[in-house]
């Protein structure tokens, strides 16, 4: 029986974006603070704060001492209402992206809107750019 060494060969392929993602890449985001709601599953209420948004998902912070429903992992739904200007974000759910521990009982989750309806999110889209624009000309 004769052994053969193998070629170790490592070869990166890029991956495929989801078109969430893609959309997500291409959207104006702006920086904020605004207070929030975060509904779980279990009827659990949480405040937050968000931090960032775009058309397509926000980033908001949250304290998992608020509610026995928290932390969540990755790929959990949830439901959440604040209002951004003029636009209303009422019981709209998410899913959430992304946890990060940032200390003392504190967790920025990363959230992508799910089923946001087309005018709602071209509401948001305005008001993003709107924001983002009059920031530019400070």
């Amino acid at each position: 029986m004769t052994v053969r060494p193998m070629k170790r060969r490592i070869e990166f392929l890029p991956a495929e974006l989801t078109e969430a993602e893609q959309r997500a890449r291409h959207e104006a985001r702006v920086g904020l603070a605004l207070p929030a709601l975060i509904k779980g599953g279990h009827g659990h209420i949480a405040p937050a704060v968000v931090l960032d948004i775009s058309a397509t998902g926000m980033r908001v912070l949250v304290d998992e001492r608020s509610s026995p429903g928290l932390p969540v992992p990755p790929g959990a739904r949830l439901r959440c209402e604040f209002y951004f200007g003029p636009v209303e974000i009422r019981d709209v759910e998410v899913l959430v992206t992304r946890v990060d521990e940032i200390g003392a009982g504190q967790l920025e989750l990363g959230c992508a809107f799910e089923r946001l309806p087309a005018t709602m999110r071209a509401e948001l889209r305005r008001e993003v750019a709107r924001r983002a624009s009059a920031r530019a000309t400070r």
